[in-house]
């Protein structure tokens, strides 16, 4: 018996100190995603825009390349090049070309994307809400892992409750983490502000197990309290 305390109360220790270091990690997450959101969001607009260009390149060879003269070649490049004729690949107008190694080489420009990094800004802001809520759970966590490495039975009250208390904080981590992450990654993609109401079950159905575990553990307090009293 007292061996098996001994192993609860080391698990609990270890765990206590990783739930410290987990918790500490979390902090400096959030911290660092609010100011760097924070300082985004501030930002003037004029300063706050990034434009991209791609480019788009094709090549074409093969046996049909290789039946065309040269000098053919040559004239398709020319009339490319001074917009006689006209070449679109995958919707891109292609504005250059040349001809190297039996191969026809388009060169054209792509289209140019632009976004306000401010955007990222709230981005980041919904991102530390997850964040935020990491804190709350690993300071459960650590509250139940530090009753654990104390308690005299794995059955008494603190530990029960504790156990309790950190099952409910993986219920809005489940549903701050999915909306949240949602809410950012469209804000990325698309630029729309749009919420999706959503859960991770897999979190909820962890949140119902230590639940559950609250209630057995209940029922061996009182068969406990119960034989004590016997006694």
């Amino acid at each position: 018996m007292n061996k098996a305390k001994e192993r609860i109360h080391v698990i609990g220790t270890i765990c206590r100190v990783l739930s410290i270091i987990m918790l500490v990690l979390m902090i400096i997450s959030t911290a660092g995603l609010v100011t760097a959101g924070v300082a985004l969001i501030v930002m003037p607009k004029d300063t706050a825009q990034i434009s991209l260009s791609g480019s788009v390149e094709a090549q074409i060879s093969g046996k049909i390349i290789d039946m065309i003269p040269d000098d053919v070649l040559d004239s398709i490049s020319e009339q490319i090049e001074d917009g006689s004729l006209s070449v679109n690949v995958n919707g891109e107008a292609i504005q250059g070309a040349q001809v190297s190694g039996g191969s026809l080489i388009l060169n054209g420009s792509g289209k140019s994307a632009s976004f306000d990094l401010r955007r990222v800004g709230i981005a980041l802001i919904a991102y530390s809400l997850t964040t935020g809520c990491l804190i709350y759970v690993f300071i459960m966590c650590g509250r139940f892992m530090n009753e654990v490495r104390v308690c005299d039975s794995p059955f008494s009250e603190g530990v029960v409750k504790s156990l309790k208390r950190f099952a409910i904080s993986l219920i809005p981590y489940a549903v701050v983490k999915t909306t949240a992450t949602s809410f950012a990654n469209k804000l990325l993609t698309t630029g729309s502000y749009s919420l999706d109401f959503k859960a991770d079950t897999t979190l909820y159905f962890a949140a119902l197990i230590i639940i559950l575990l609250v209630f057995i553990f209940n029922y061996g307090a009182a068969l406990q309290k119960d034989a004590d009293e016997t006694l």
